[in-house]
């Protein structure tokens, strides 16, 4: 009987750690593949689609789209920008824009000091193109301030890489060049 209970108590705290998970995920928007599990988080993904959208602090000539980053990066003749990923790390290793430094996440508390950290010796005429990718565009919680720490420290050439779904959708699964972590 003492098994029983054990094995009774583990499959409950299984479950709820899997759907603590469930809730993370469609908390934030983020998934494996962009999508959070089926169910009650892809509800919460859809509502958090649905919400406001937030206001860019970038114009239009300041996003690059991934297939010239792509081009960027592939072309060993081409002076590369500066390129941070401010993503969960998790996601990081798994695959990256080559080249790409990982910041974190700058919805955590020390995500803009890290950011400042990384870029303070630097010139403010130095090309940089910040990413996230872990969510859809709309409900990133990262790119956003990234690029403004870094207007309100003075820096000219700022671009964000726009990835409209995530990082998987619209660079990895279109063949342009990734690197991974071991």
């Amino acid at each position: 009987m003492h098994d029983f209970n054990w094995f009774v108590k583990y499959r409950i705290a299984r479950a709820s750690v899997f759907a603590l998970a469930v809730s993370i995920v469609g908390l934030t928007g983020c998934g494996q593949n962009g999508s959070a599990f089926e169910g009650s988080g892809r509800a919460l993904v859809n509502n958090l689609q649905r919400a406001p959208q937030p206001v860019d602090p970038w114009t239009a000539d300041r996003l690059l789209e991934a297939a010239k980053l792509a081009e960027i990066v592939s072309d060993p003749g081409n002076s590369k920008p500066l390129i941070l990923y401010f993503g969960p790390a998790v996601l990081y290793k798994g695959a990256h824009v080559p080249g790409a430094k990982l910041i974190g996440p700058l919805s955590e508390p020390d995500g803009p000091k890290n950011l400042q950290k990384e870029v303070k010796n630097l010139g403010k005429d130095t090309e940089i193109v910040l990413y996230c990718g872990c969510c859809p565009w709309n409900v990133c919680p990262n790119v956003r301030p990234a690029f403004q720490v870094l207007e309100e420290m003075g820096f000219k050439k700022v671009k964000v890489l726009y990835l409209p779904t995530n990082l998987r959708q619209n660079w990895v699964n279109k063949g342009f060049p990734v690197q991974k972590e071991q």
